[in-house]
């Protein structure tokens, strides 16, 4: 949480506002020395929040995902994104 007000401050000369909260829990980790799947990561991550793990545990899928899995929810995105309607 320090470092996002530090940002903040440096990006936008202002304290940041608003009530943050910083919950720290399980996350997947993007592979060392990988710089191309950083989209893939933030968006599989929004999406998670957005639906909320319980609803895609419902779903058959699995609670964490890994670099392996990369391939796979790079397609998976372009579906979506193509038939314009998450899965």
């Amino acid at each position: 949480m320090k470092y996002l007000q530090q940002e903040h401050m440096v990006t936008r000369e202002c304290k940041l506002r608003g009530f943050w909260r910083l919950e720290e829990g399980r996350c997947p980790r993007q592979g060392e020395g990988n710089t191309t799947d950083c989209g893939v990561f933030l968006c599989r991550m929004a999406e998670r929040l957005g639906r909320g793990v319980e609803q895609e545990q419902e779903q058959g899928v699995p609670e964490e995902f890994i670099q392996a899995d990369m391939p796979f929810l790079r397609r998976r995105c372009l579906y979506e994104v193509v038939r314009g309607k998450l899965l």
